[in-house]
Parts: structure tokens; C-alpha cells; sequence
């Protein structure tokens, strides 16, 4: 299996979690080809540090953020394997990733299927020491004590074939890498295609390692992504662009739209009431879309807000 990943600029505290991510993904048993794309900065070291191959370019709309199905399609275009895992960059994973992979291969006798999961977020500050034996054992200790679930919508992995992408990237619109809600838009397009779409929640341990925003409007005078400095007007626009982009609500899918759950029992069809819960959650997502559009930018605080009693309740 191959890995690619797009990471953010290698300073600070992101230097310290896309560092542990990356250690996780070497470790991993068998290792996978493991590819990082763009030219952010220290990326290059890193990828020599770790022996990663590495892709310079990648094309980025005028605010410096990289098109998400250029990122893919070099992602495939440079994979060995037929299979391969779109993964954040701020993601640990555990022995279990690969098992379960394994498990639903057995299962469908090929790699026409679809992989995705909910993460544990965790404050993490500090580099593992991954050289410990019981590093696992100490990080789900932290996740079960310290850590919860995140929203059915948040999607961090995404396990497919290579051969699904050439349709995938012809028909995804312009979304940008870290934005706009492109990965609801391709599980929309993995249900369209009729493949298989398998949530592993319960069997896969993702780790998402809790860090701030770092969006135009969050940026200062002496910190700019991807090497542009925005004005407040840019960031006004950055902010039409992404609502925009977000216009198809019915378009969007969540983990609730699974065909099939892995878990201890292997893998099963997804129940009717899961359907039901997939079909509210795309209503109510709906409705409060609009109601975000028509009060912009005045809803933006309360948007923050109800999501961060969502990810409690979903716990």
C-alpha cells in the first residue's frame, strides 16, 4: 500500500506532530511506500530524514492552498501499489490500520472498497519516543483517559483504490486541502460509484493530534502559509471563495452514509437505522448551512460554538 500526504510548514508545533504522525505511518508492519507532496517548509529535510520520496509540486489556488485533486492525482500517479491512503498529516497510526486493512481484503477477495474512520483527538505536545516498547500501550492509555471521538463528519484516512481515481479527481470541484469539505464531497462520490464504504471506527486507533487553525484568519503579521502574506481584504475574499465552494450541501456525506462497519466480528452490513441517521444528519446539515449564509459572517462564532458540543456529544 502506498501513503501520501500534503503537511503543513515544519515549525513549531506542527514540526512536533506531523513528526510523531510520520513515525507512526514508518512504523507501521509491513512498512508502506510512503510519498509527501509540496514544498512547504523543512519538507524536504524530512522526507530525506525519514526516507520518504517526496513531490515538489503541486498546483494552489491565489491564496497559496493546495487543490486537493492535484494532491491526489499525483498521490496516484506516484504509487507503487494498487491501493493506496490519503492520510492528514497530523495523524498517528497504530498496527491496527494495517490488520484491518488486511481483514477487508479477506473479506471482498479485492481492493475495490473504501476505508474511513473517525479520529480520537488528543493534545499532544511533545515528540513520542517511539524507540519505547510500550508506546502503544501508553498512547491508548492517553487516548482512553484523555482523549475523545470527533464528529461522524471528520474524516482523516481515506483507504481506496488507484483505480477510482481518474473519475474522482475529472468531477471534483476546486476544494482546497485543509478548507473547503472535500472529503464529504468523496464519500458523496464513493456512494454515487457504488463502492463499498467501510466504517473502521472501532478497529483502526487514529490519532489526531489537536492543534490551532492556521487559516488566513488566524494568521499574523509575521506568520503566512505556504509563503503568502493576506491583506483583510484578501482574507474577505478567502472567505467568499470557501462559501462558494460549499454551496451543495446535499453533496455532502459522513461516516454515517457507511455501506458496511468493521468491527471485532469482521465486516457487516451497515443497519437501517444507520441510513435514517445519515439521512437527518444530511437534512440538518442542510437547513443550518443556510441559515449560516444568510448571517454571515455574524453566525461564524456560533458555528464554532455548536460544533464543539457536537464533537462532546458524539464522544
Amino acid at each position: 500500500m502506498t501513503i501520501f500526504s500534503i503537511t503543513r510548514p515544519f515549525y513549531g508545533h506542527f514540526n512536533i506532530i506531523q513528526r510523531n504522525a510520520i513515525s507512526s505511518w514508518v512504523r507501521l508492519q509491513p512498512c508502506p511506500e510512503i510519498i509527501l507532496i509540496g514544498n512547504e517548509f523543512g519538507q524536504q529535510q524530512v522526507a530525506k530524514e525519514f526516507g520518504l520520496r517526496h513531490h515538489l509540486q503541486v498546483a494552489r489556488d491565489k491564496f497559496g492552498f493546495a487543490y486537493m485533486k492535484d494532491i491526489i492525482k499525483i498521490g496516484s500517479d506516484l504509487a507503487g501499489y494498487p491501493l493506496i491512503c490519503y492520510v492528514n498529516a497530523d495523524i498517528i497510526l497504530l498496527n491496527d490500520f494495517i490488520q484491518s486493512i488486511r481483514n477487508i481484503q479477506s473479506k471482498f477477495g479485492c481492493d475495490r472498497f473504501f476505508i474511513g474512520g473517525r479520529r480520537y483527538n488528543l493534545d499532544v505536545d511533545n515528540l513520542i519516543d517511539y524507540d519505547a516498547p510500550d508506546y502503544q500501550i501508553k498512547l491508548k492509555e492517553s487516548i482512553k483517559s484523555r482523549a475523545g471521538l470527533a464528529r461522524y463528519s471528520a474524516i482523516d484516512y481515506f483507504v481506496f483504490p488507484k483505480s477510482i481515481v481518474n473519475q474522482i479527481t475529472r468531477e471534483m470541484p476546486p476544494f482546497v486541502v485543509g478548507v473547503t469539505p472535500w472529503d464529504n464531497w468523496f464519500l458523496y462520490m464513493i456512494r454515487r460509484m457504488h463502492i463499498p464504504f467501510i466504517d473502521a471506527t472501532s478497529e483502526i486507533t487514529a490519532v489526531h493530534q489537536n492543534h490551532e487553525s492556521l487559516r488566513p484568519e488566524n494568521i499574523g503579521d509575521d506568520i503566512h502559509r505556504h509563503g503568502f502574506r493576506l491583506d483583510p481584504y484578501e482574507k474577505r475574499l478567502y472567505s467568499l471563495d470557501k462559501r462558494k465552494l460549499c454551496s451543495f450541501r446535499s453533496k455532502l456525506y459522513s461516516l454515517y452514509d457507511a455501506t458496511h462497519i468493521l468491527d471485532r466480528g469482521g465486516v457487516k452490513k451497515a443497519s437501517n437505522k444507520r441510513k435514517l441517521l445519515a439521512l437527518r444528519a444530511r437534512m440538518i446539515s442542510g437547513i443550518w448551512y443556510i441559515f449560516t449564509d444568510i448571517f454571515y459572517p455574524y453566525s461564524q462564532p456560533l458555528t464554532c460554538l455548536i460544533k464543539k458540543i457536537a464533537d462532546r456529544f458524539q464522544q
